[in-house]
């Protein structure tokens, strides 16, 4: 819920903590800065079950299973699983998708970035959604999620002193 004060983040804060949402009582909160946004987008890695190859997915949009959206908003690319992702590759993949100007080159490493954290943690998938332009072009990640391998979080070293909540 936006707050413009702090007197507004304090009622807010006490109607949401305590509250019981879809069955899970709200005991922690996170209170960020609002951002102006632009545009909002979708960027994930998953397996293609049909292919059985990781595909990259980035695209206009946001919400709720738009990785299953076929349409054409998301642009779609399958990683080499022996080579990754090229710089170059990164930024054909936000070119397809119709950014330009300033957001490029940043959207270009947030992509790259995230292919480079799939491999690290072995995530079975990867998501940023919403990944937020803003008015003045810059990127916001508002959320980021990760499904972690089962056998590969054995191997993650430290993972338990990260912050990362790790969820069965």
């Amino acid at each position: 819920k936006p707050a413009s004060t702090e007197d507004e983040v304090r009622l807010v804060a006490g109607e949401l903590l305590g509250a019981t949402i879809h069955g899970h009582v709200v005991d922690t909160l996170l209170i960020e800065e609002q951002v102006a946004i632009k545009d909002e987008y979708y960027l994930g890695i998953t397996l293609d079950e049909i292919k059985k190859r990781d595909v990259l997915i980035f695209g206009r949009g946001g919400g709720v299973d738009v990785e299953d959206d076929k349409g054409a908003r998301m642009v779609r690319f399958y990683l080499n699983p022996l080579t990754g992702l090229a710089g170059y590759e990164a930024k054909e993949i936000a070119l397809q998708a119709g950014i330009r100007g300033k957001a490029l080159n940043a959207v270009t490493r947030i992509i790259s970035t995230l292919v480079k954290l799939r491999e690290r943690f072995e995530t079975t998938t990867i998501e940023i959604n919403p990944l937020v332009l803003t008015e003045s072009d810059n990127w916001v990640v508002a959320d980021c999620r990760a499904e972690l391998d089962d056998d590969g979080v054995v191997r993650i070293a430290g993972l338990d002193t990260m912050g990362i909540a790790v969820r069965e």
